[in-house]
């Protein structure tokens, strides 16, 4: 996703508004949450914990709450750092959303994984333009479409 950033948007003059920037956003499958965070992304060996969006102690399929089966893939899983996935790994997305963004502003700690970043903006995304219900906000549809973006950009970027 970074040199997918760095080959399409990098050093480019591009605002919400442009051509280029608006394919890039809709080809990652969320709206537009600004390029700091890839300016400020750094590649790191401590992002070796594998994170489920939707959290594994939360699945159970009722409700159109996802299954185990369905959250184990890569539409669910972002790599992030240890000391980030213990602090919120049974917390849903809406949770994760609320802590890991301030005021639309990107912390620190959401910077361990674009990915990561990208679901969240789906998160909110669905909470705010289709008026899912709370707790809706990453179904496994989401996980679905999600998995088929993030394969499109690693086997034809």
């Amino acid at each position: 996703m970074w040199k997918k950033y760095f080959v399409e948007l990098r050093g480019e003059n591009t605002t919400e508004t442009t051509r280029e920037r608006k394919n890039f956003f809709e080809t990652l499958g969320c709206s537009d949450f600004g390029l700091e965070l890839f300016n400020q992304f750094y590649f790191s060996r401590t992002r070796r914990s594998l994170e489920h969006f939707y959290p594994q102690a939360k699945a159970d399929g009722n409700d159109n709450k996802p299954t185990q089966d369905q959250i184990n893939c890569l539409g669910n899983y972002a790599m992030i750092g240890s000391e980030i996935n213990s602090s919120g790994n049974s917390w849903d997305p809406n949770a994760k959303l609320s802590h890991y963004l301030d005021n639309g502003k990107i912390r620190q700690v959401s910077v361990a994984s674009i990915k990561f970043m990208i679901m969240m903006q789906v998160c909110k995304d669905n909470m705010l333009e289709k008026r899912r219900v709370q707790g809706l906000e990453w179904v496994y549809e989401d996980i679905q479409e999600h998995q088929i973006k993030m394969e499109n950009i690693l086997l034809y970027s």
